[in-house]
């Protein structure tokens, strides 16, 4: 027998809570999870380091009267990712004060097929849908008179299906607008993709991007300000969990108009019957997802940097640095101005990169450093957040050789 092996059935069989050697024993009593255990014990690592240590086969299946071992100091978990000395992410997820403007209204406006509007503090914001398709927009009236418009795609052409926040992203006193709209509702589970739009004081251009179940913690507070939480529904391969669906987040930082790195880490929880969608509710109610609830809670998983996809491995990298950068008009003047950017490779060549499916002069995702940005990203000034900066291509291969693309702002 092992002298670990020794180790763990002397301990089983000792009184519960009895420090040995650093580890002490936990009897499992009903209803207690891994997570409720990380929690009263402060484990370092939480769930994944009771996993490792016990060697469990899943973090959601535990024994009752089973004697698992408890950590009572932290070498056991030197390799376990760390974000917060304590295993639950519930105090450091707080949703940012915002004021919300009240909800859309129908109204008859202009030459629009449909229209809802809201107003506040002195402001008009209005979507317009049709009469033509691939002509909706929304307009905001400032109280100077000052019109900004900028493209809208919402869900099956209604009108309502949308609201606006006034919030201070960067801590500097100010605060932004934030307007969230659904544009599509998948099959399945009913993942409502939204799109962003942030608008800072006095600009007329909005960044752009997209995100899934868009809810409460969609803007999070911070030490200054408030980051933005990107949450997308996503298929990954997880060292701990296994392949599956995860609710994945990415913290970003707002600064001058662009979403920039935040420097805490991803959050990912998996899709299990333990885990379900907390305050569902349709895209035509008021409710929205508690994303706070959702991914503050001891299961989800920290990332440093993007975690395992399916198996992939590097076939190719690439870097270069950008040298300038355009907004495409999209095809059949339906959706919003995709970018493309010009970069200079070190080889001396150059070549126009474009979001879309892996190809030729084409990318996937798009990164800044370890994590992938939000989907259909367009910063509201492209050429201040992109031209100048050194990127690298790098491609991945599935193992059916299935080839994915992520430009990495460096």
């Amino acid at each position: 027998m092992s002298r670990r092996a020794l180790l763990a059935m002397l301990l089983v069989l000792g009184c519960e809570g009895e420090s040995r050697t650093g580890l002490l024993v936990h009897r499992v009593t009903a209803g207690e999870t891994l997570g409720d255990l990380a929690v009263t014990y402060r484990v370092p690592g939480g769930v994944r380091a009771l996993v490792a240590i016990n060697r469990l086969v899943s973090p959601d299946v535990i024994r009752l009267g089973a004697g698992l071992l408890i950590p009572d100091n932290p070498p056991f978990t030197d390799d376990l990712p760390a974000w917060r000395p304590t295993p639950t992410l519930e105090d450091t997820l707080r949703a940012c004060p915002s004021a919300r403007w009240p909800a859309p209204a129908p109204v008859e406006e202009g030459d629009c097929g449909r229209a809802a509007c809201a107003a506040r503090g002195g402001e008009r914001l209005c979507v317009c849908v049709g009469p033509a398709e691939g002509h909706d927009r929304f307009v905001l009236t400032r109280a100077d008179g000052a019109v900004v418009r900028w493209p809208a795609s919402p869900f099956m052409g209604e009108s309502t299906l949308w609201e606006a926040r006034d919030a201070d992203l960067d801590g500097d006193g100010d605060e932004e607008l934030v307007v969230a709209w659904v544009v599509t509702v998948g099959n399945g589970l009913g993942i409502a993709h939204w799109r962003l739009a942030v608008l800072e004081p006095d600009a007329f251009h909005p960044t752009l991007f997209g995100v899934e179940d868009y809810g409460i913690g969609t803007l999070l507070a911070a030490e200054r300000g408030c980051h933005v939480l990107a949450t997308a529904w996503e298929w990954l391969d997880d060292p701990l969990r296994g392949e599956g669906t995860y609710l994945v987040g990415r913290r970003w930082r707002w600064s001058e108009g662009a979403l920039v790195r935040s420097g805490e880490p991803l959050l990912a929880r998996r899709l299990l019957e333990s885990f379900r969608r907390l305050d569902a509710a349709p895209p035509e109610s008021d409710r929205l997802y508690d994303l706070v609830r959702m991914l503050g809670d001891a299961r989800t998983e920290v990332h440093a940097t993007e975690p395992p996809r399916d198996g992939a491995r590097l076939a190719g990298a690439r870097g270069g640095r950008v040298a300038d950068v355009t907004l495409e008009a999209p095809a059949e003047d339906e959706g919003a101005p995709s970018l493309a950017l010009h970069v200079a490779w070190d080889d001396g060549a150059r070549d126009v990169l474009r979001q879309g499916p892996s190809g030729d002069g084409q990318f996937e995702r798009l990164a800044d450093g370890p994590l992938l940005l939000p989907d259909d990203y367009a910063p509201a000034d492209p050429t201040r957040a992109f031209v100048g900066r050194r990127v690298r291509l790098v491609t991945t291969k599935d193992e059916w050789d299935n080839a994915a693309s992520v430009l990495r702002l460096e």
